[in-house]
């Protein structure tokens, strides 16, 4: 029965033909379980052509910052492995960052101005978005400093330069979203002498079981070829297919956004945060990775934002509702009526796809598709918000059954 319901309302979400206004192309949710066997449901296809393949679990898409929590894991094994430390100053450890300094604005002659950083930056900054970066490309004034110097790289070209700009505050006066968990990456592949990418193969991947999860798409044609295309919708509420929004070859490996990989293989991964595998982390380390972390400052900075971008980060969520932040995503300060409960740690990708996971109730959602979220507010589609969050409903009425 629970199966039937998800997949009824999944497919009154997706394209069955032709028309795609107010429709996603293809979709695929699972629901994870504590105590049960998980829930999988697809519909759609994988491009606009009709007789294109069906989108399925298998199905490798960009899954952008869903790759975050993946490099939070990460670096919380490091930590438990006494490589770092959560407040050690970074600085003396990744030499770029002694060199960012905070942006002021622009003078009366249009030129940028900035004063130098004082602060430590610290892994727990980098993890919680408290470090004052964000995304260029998200931030009009950011872009217009890059175009003053002369700069071509952003936060999408996955490279050094890309990820150097200047804090919009001082490290720990508030919560920004942004290239913190690209300089986790970094650190990651400093302190293990290895890229990020070989990390986790060997750390996360292996382990796992996950054979469909990569950096490096281009050294994977069985998954390059059987990819999602990428979609927009337009103001008549159509998708268009659009090209590939991230290059297939880069510098860096972007551990805040570069993994593609499947609904199917991530879901390895978030059932294994799920049921605390201690394969991945000790005990006393997974719950360091959903404790909230922010101080008053920060936390009161994370709900204007929300007040001000609400759709962009809590999604589907009810306006309103309490967030705090921990080190794997934004935590719900409290319940939501029929859904997910207090202490339930979310997070979701510029292409549409989301994940949930609710700790208290035994219970996750990943909600996988490839529609681009554009920049600069990167609101989601309202065909995602309200698709996720009444496939959410079903999961939560059928565990009431229960």
């Amino acid at each position: 029965m629970a199966t039937s319901k998800l997949n009824t309302i999944l497919t009154s979400y997706t394209a069955q033909g032709e028309d795609t206004t107010d429709r996603l192309l293809g979709a695929t949710f699972t629901a994870l379980f504590t105590t049960r066997p998980p829930i999988t449901v697809s519909s759609g296809r994988i491009s606009p052509t009709l007789d294109s393949p069906p989108y399925t679990p298998q199905t490798p898409t960009w899954i952008a910052s869903l790759t975050k929590l993946i490099t939070a894991v990460c670096a919380l094994q490091l930590v438990s492995s006494s490589q770092v430390t959560l407040d050690q100053d970074l600085r003396a450890v990744l030499p770029r960052l002694a060199s960012i300094q905070v942006f002021k604005g622009f003078d009366e002659d249009g030129a940028p101005w900035s004063e130098d950083n004082d602060r430590a930056i610290t892994l727990r900054h980098l993890l919680t978005h408290t470090t004052g970066f964000s995304y260029d490309l998200a931030e009009p004034e950011l872009m217009r400093w890059s175009s003053y110097i002369g700069r071509t790289s952003h936060n999408l070209t996955w490279d050094l330069d890309g990820f150097t700009i200047p804090l919009l505050f001082k490290p720990g006066e508030g919560w920004k979203y942004g290239v913190s968990l690209d300089w986790v990456g970094i650190l990651i592949s400093t302190l293990t002498g290895q890229t990020l990418g070989s990390y986790m193969q060997s750390h996360i991947f292996s382990v796992l079981g996950m054979e469909d999860t990569t950096f490096r798409l281009v050294n994977r044609p069985d998954l390059l070829a059987r990819r999602a295309e990428m979609t927009l919708r337009g103001a008549d509420g159509k998708l268009m297919a659009i090209p590939y929004p991230v290059p297939l070859e880069y510098e860096q490996e972007a551990g805040g956004s570069g993994l593609h990989s499947t609904l199917e293989d991530y879901s390895k991964f978030v059932a294994a945060v799920l049921r605390e595998d201690g394969r991945i982390l000790d005990k006393e380390m997974w719950k360091v990775l959903f404790k909230p972390q922010l101080y008053e400052v920060q936390r009161e900075s994370l709900q204007k934002t929300l007040e001000e971008v609400h759709d962009t980060y809590a999604l589907d969520l009810p306006r309103g509702t309490k967030m705090d932040f921990s080190f794997g995503g934004m935590v719900n300060g409290e319940d939501v009526p029929g859904r997910r409960r207090k202490g339930s740690v979310m997070w979701s990708g510029m292409a549409g796809s989301q994940w949930w996971i609710d700790r208290e109730s035994g219970v996750a959602g990943i909600f996988s598709t490839t529609i681009i979220r554009p920049p600069p507010d990167g609101a989601c589609d309202p065909v995602v918000k309200k698709g996720a969050a009444e496939l959410e409903e079903a999961v939560y009425a059928e565990l009431g059954k229960k």
